[in-house]
């Protein structure tokens, strides 16, 4: 019995999304970066991605990241999956999705398929997909709402 309530529990805590951050504490228990370390590379790619507009890029890839600001892949994807709570791709969805919805918001005469180019997407359908996910509208919903 002890060991059933021991098994629930871990599956629990590992399999939860609602404890997410702790699967990617135990993930990178061995990492040899510090706290204060990963606040300044998620600075960092912060700043590479968003005020350089590098998110906007249709062929962003973590190895380009890696590259121009001279940490290992490893490294930057720990980062991002830990301080975002998801992987690199997820991510940069996220912040194309939030540039679109601002579009959206501010420029009420701006074409949709110009809007899925601008945004970084390489297609209707992974735009369309990835801003039902985040909004729960369709783009042209949240447009017109």
């Amino acid at each position: 019995m002890a060991f059933s309530l021991y098994y629930i529990g871990y599956i629990f805590i590992i399999h939860d999304g609602f404890n997410e951050p702790l699967r990617h504490v135990i993930k990178y228990k061995n990492s040899p970066l510090s706290q204060d370390v990963k606040d300044d590379i998620w600075k960092e790619v912060n700043s590479y991605l968003i005020d350089r507009d590098m998110y906007r890029s249709s062929n962003l890839r973590l190895s380009e990241i890696s590259q121009d600001l001279g940490y290992p892949v490893h490294y930057i994807s720990q980062i991002i999956n830990e301080k975002s709570e998801d992987n690199f791709s997820a991510y940069v969805n996220y912040l194309r999705i939030e540039y679109a919805k601002n579009i959206l918001s501010t420029k009420k005469d701006v074409k949709i398929s110009d809007l899925i180019i601008d945004s970084g997407f390489n297609s209707k359908s992974s735009f369309y997909t990835e801003f039902k996910k985040y909004t729960g509208l369709t783009p042209l919903e949240f447009k017109n709402a």
